[in-house]
């Protein structure tokens, strides 16, 4: 099935109180969709957060082929291979992303404005103001997969296994597609 999933994190201060939002439509058919707090956080890591969030509901709908669209441009570079993540606190989630990316059959990223990207930014910005989760998933959120540096032990990020996946992804016919 494929799918499209919008995703947004954001923070009101950076760091402040912060939030994340996403929606997961497979034709005229939305599949799932949420908004959840997460407290005092940045936004790289609340940008990633709702990306992963996403990508979790995404697999359990049975999605198999996957075109997610954030605001962050500079989330889309990472996941592309384009610019490295420096950010200490974003490294693991970059790591846990590209292991839920590798789950579908194919996975494209495309940078979308933030009026492209309202539903999930309505979403989150819900659930900050409420201080509890909204919508309707089928995977509600938990730190537990995206608390702090000692997932870099848990979801250790293989740099032959990104070069390997960038050179097959610039080999492949399609430039946006993360996974050919």
């Amino acid at each position: 099935m494929r799918a499209i999933l919008q995703s947004n994190g954001e923070s009101r201060g950076n760091p402040g109180s912060a939030g994340i939002g996403f929606t997961l439509v497979s034709g005229e058919e939305k599949l799932a969709c949420g908004g959840w707090p997460i407290g005092l956080e940045e936004d790289g890591v609340a940008e990633y957060k709702a990306l992963i969030w996403g990508l979790q509901n995404a697999a359990a709908c049975g999605v198999d082929q996957l075109d997610a669209r954030v605001d962050s441009p500079l989330l889309v570079k990472q996941v592309k291979g384009s610019v490295s993540v420096t950010d200490r606190f974003e490294k693991p989630l970059f790591g846990y992303a590209m292991q839920l990316i590798d789950v579908f059959d194919s996975f494209e990223i495309h940078h979308v404005f933030r009026d492209a990207n309202v539903e999930a930014c309505g979403l989150l910005e819900e659930a900050i103001d409420r201080d509890e989760g909204t919508g309707s998933y089928a995977v509600p959120f938990t730190e537990e997969e995206t608390e702090g540096l000692d997932m870099l032990q848990q979801f250790e990020i293989n740099k032959n296994d990104i070069d390997r996946s960038r050179s097959a992804r610039d080999a492949a016919d399609d430039p946006n597609d993360v996974r050919s």
